[in-house]
């Protein structure tokens, strides 16, 4: 005689609604989504043998989850912490060796995971999980230019403004010479593109000559006005001029172009004040990609140089004009959407007075030293010796520390904010704090409160 089904499952209050979004969801575990399924098709009474079929699973882990939700509800679908082992190292000891720069016998620049694994006695697969946690990648570096250009502001607005709002019955150009292109041939025939594979081309090339590209780009339309030179000289710059006098004629002209030494010679400056229908607007120092007509020269880049072959000088010129011809054939216009306060929200560097600069890992305590302007060799080793002592105390007490010289970069920042005098020399920091978030201690101070203290009376 077969044996009786299990009674229906009883489901708590709310418990049905959460249980049925875990089955519709992409991003729950699978085991929890399955999990779900079994408590469901419980409480409509099928029996257990038929949950196990239909999950592809066993009656015993049908009843152990059952027992669990009876037991706890919905926590009770979730796994339990296991026994392990404990950690050897916690995420703020990698985290912390992976900001200080590698010892000097690896002779390396940054950390990787094996290195940094091998250095702490861990798994590099350990290391792989602290960086993920905390979004370090070391095996990255970018690069940053601050304009220092005095006039930024008003540039940046004169330009953008150009770009939102421009005047009536004037034609907005863009313009800028791309300099230098190669005429490269290959040592071989390009192989083209197939079915299942990519165009390819040998590496190895032979050079022809340089050109340089003159272009004028107007926004409103994307139409480019381009002539090709062999040199980037004020002469051709004043030809180039001409040409557009030439192109747009009995209409001002609004030119925006960077600080090239060609765009400012005598010369130029002459030819222009003899045409006051041209009206010139600079791009501030270090800030040529507010000028539209680069984007414009990253496209014939990708699209007519990069991959061509060219035999000549002559043959590349010709290719250039041909490609200028096709895309006034399609031009679209150029659409600025940033404004003026956007840009340079980005663009100003960010002053060196935050706390962040000078906060280690979070670090809720920063200790700065100090001493008087004339240290000398013998001070300085005092200092190390100081530094050496603090760091041994701290330990002690449980306190996890970093010296930080690189502190004193920020040295501005920092005498503002702790009110350090100019005859003090920062010699440099300290951030500490304890190990535990949930230390009383650690709540960052902004006065200057006796280090001796702090400890003691949290200690």
């Amino acid at each position: 005689m077969p044996n009786n089904p299990a009674p229906a499952l009883i489901l708590r209050d709310g418990d049905r609604e959460e249980l049925e979004s875990w089955t519709r969801s992409t991003s729950i575990q699978s085991g929890l989504a399955m999990r779900a399924r079994i408590i469901l098709l419980a409480a409509e009474g099928q029996a257990n043998s038929r949950i196990a079929d239909r999950e592809r699973t066993t009656p015993t882990t049908v009843w152990k989850w059952r027992g669990r939700y009876e037991a706890d509800g919905i926590a009770g679908l979730f796994d339990e912490s296991r026994s392990g082992r404990p950690k050897r190292i916690d995420d703020q000891k990698i985290i912390t060796t992976t900001l200080t720069p590698p010892p000097k016998k690896y002779g390396v620049t940054h950390w990787s995971s094996r290195l940094l694994a091998d250095h702490l006695k861990i798994g590099n697969a350990t290391v792989a999980r602290a960086w993920r946690k905390f979004g370090v990648q070391p095996w990255r570096a970018g690069t940053f230019k601050f304009s220092t250009d005095p006039e930024l502001v008003a540039k940046v607005t004169d330009v953008v403004g150009l770009y939102l709002a421009p005047p009536d019955n004037a034609i907005v150009l863009c313009v800028d010479e791309k300099s230098q292109i190669q005429a490269l041939d290959r040592t071989a025939p390009m192989l083209p593109m197939r079915t299942g594979s990519i165009e390819r081309h040998t590496h190895d090339y032979k050079r022809h000559g340089t050109t340089t590209l003159f272009a004028a780009l107007d926004i409103a339309t994307g139409h480019v006005t381009g002539a090709v030179k062999p040199k980037h000289r004020h002469q051709e710059f004043l030809a180039f001029l001409r040409q557009l006098d030439r192109a747009y004629p009995e209409v001002d002209l609004h030119l925006v172009m960077d600080n090239y030494a060609t765009h400012k010679t005598p010369a130029v400056k002459v030819w222009l004040a003899q045409h006051p229908r041209f009206h010139v607007h600079f791009t501030p120092t270090s800030g040529s990609w507010l000028n539209l007509v680069e984007v414009w020269f990253g496209i014939i880049d990708r699209q007519a140089i990069r991959r061509g072959v060219f035999t000549s000088v002559k043959d590349l010129n010709a290719k250039i004009r041909q490609f200028i011809t096709g895309w006034n054939d399609r031009k679209h216009p150029f659409v600025w959407t940033k404004t003026p306060e956007q840009i340079l929200a980005k663009a100003n560097p960010k002053p060196t007075s935050e706390t962040r600069h000078y906060r280690f890992f979070g670090a809720p305590h920063v200790a700065v030293i100090t001493s008087d302007a004339g240290l000398g060799t013998y001070g300085a080793v005092d200092c190390g010796g100081y530094v050496a002592t603090f760091l041994a105390a701290a330990s002690s007490l449980g306190v996890a520390t970093c010296a930080q010289a690189a502190l004193a970069l920020y040295s501005d920042g920092v005498r503002e904010h702790l009110g350090i005098g100019e005859d003090r020399l920062i010699v440099c920091g300290i951030a500490f704090g304890y190990a535990d978030p949930e230390h009383p201690a650690n709540t960052f101070r902004a006065d200057r409160a006796d280090l001796t203290d702090v400890v003691r009376r949290h200690g």
